[in-house]
Parts: structure tokens; C-alpha cells; sequence
């Protein structure tokens, strides 16, 4: 997610975590068709990349994005595209080119709120 990070700038990144239960398997980088601050997946590609998990008998358990400025919290657009998705959405903030300066927070959107998901590592 980082290096997709890093490759994406100055625009954000975004892309889809897949897995089983709470198990992240796979990540699949998506073409992010908006502008700088914003995302938004190429639909066709998102399309083939939900049609990949699911053929992998994998799903969807996260949905990550970039923040270049190097906010980790969930921005108002965040929390109003993170209760479309029942997923763990994650945030990757970069202050720069350097992957010792980027962090990742997760998060689950209750009521256009977020709140803040453990991340383990195993």
C-alpha cells in the first residue's frame, strides 16, 4: 500500500485489500481516475477486480486510499463513501517519497462517524 502510495504521487492512491474473515490476502492497486485530493477507482477496473476476488473464492476486506499531505484521519468524503462499503477502509499518509514517514490507520464508518480499527500484524 505504501509503495502504491508513494508510486501514485501527487494524486492518491487507491485500491482494494482482499482476504478471508479479517485475513488480508492480496492487495490489487486500482487506477484512481479523480483529480489531486480525491479518489475515485476506474470503474472497469474495479469491476475486474471484484470479479478476480471473487473467482479467488476470496472478499473484500478492505478498501485503502492515500492522504499526500500526511493526514491519517478520515476526511467527511471518506466517512460518506466508507458506509457504502461494509469493509475496514485504510488510510495511507504520506508527508513524503520516504516510506519511514508513511503510516496507515484503519477505520469502520458507524453513522458517518469513524472509528478506529486495531491493525495486526502477523
Amino acid at each position: 500500500m505504501i509503495a502504491h502510495a508513494i508510486q501514485a504521487l501527487p494524486q492518491e492512491a487507491v485500491g482494494f485489500v482482499a482476504g478471508r474473515g479479517s485475513r488480508a490476502d492480496t492487495l490489487i492497486p486500482l487506477p484512481n481516475i479523480a483529480g489531486h485530493h480525491a479518489f475515485l477507482a476506474d470503474p472497469y477496473s474495479q469491476f475486474q477486480a471484484e470479479r478476480e476476488i471473487k473467482r479467488s473464492g476470496l472478499e473484500i476486506v478492505g478498501i485503502y486510499h492515500s492522504h499526500p499531505d500526511g493526514c491519517g484521519c478520515a476526511s467527511p468524503t471518506d466517512a460518506l463513501f466508507g458506509q457504502a462499503w461494509d469493509s475496514v477502509h485504510l488510510i495511507v499518509s504520506l508527508s513524503s517519497r520516504h516510506t519511514a514517514t508513511a503510516s496507515i490507520s484503519a477505520h469502520r464508518f458507524v453513522g458517518g462517524q469513524a472509528v478506529t480499527v486495531a491493525l495486526a500484524e502477523e
